[in-house]
């Protein structure tokens, strides 16, 4: 099983967030699950554009270039 795990918080693996995740994520990791952890603030993301691009010009692909690109195929 692959798990994509999402980390908000600012403070990446400092915070309160990563002290509840690890753990969790770790006893994934130990039943044998592939587990791909992304620090979101880490991330650049525009907003959309609200152009319909990705439905007509480009379908299914967003005409912006950032890092949902990346972040897409994980879903």
């Amino acid at each position: 099983m692959k798990v994509l795990a999402l980390n908000a918080s600012p403070l990446m693996e400092k915070g309160n967030t990563a002290l509840l995740l690890s753990p969790f994520l770790d006893g994934l990791r130990e039943e044998g699950c592939e587990v791909d952890l992304v620090y979101t603030c880490k991330l650049r993301v525009k907003p959309c554009l609200g152009d319909t691009g990705c439905w007509t010009r480009t379908p299914g692909k967003c005409v912006q270039d950032d890092d949902v690109r990346m972040l897409l195929p994980k879903f």
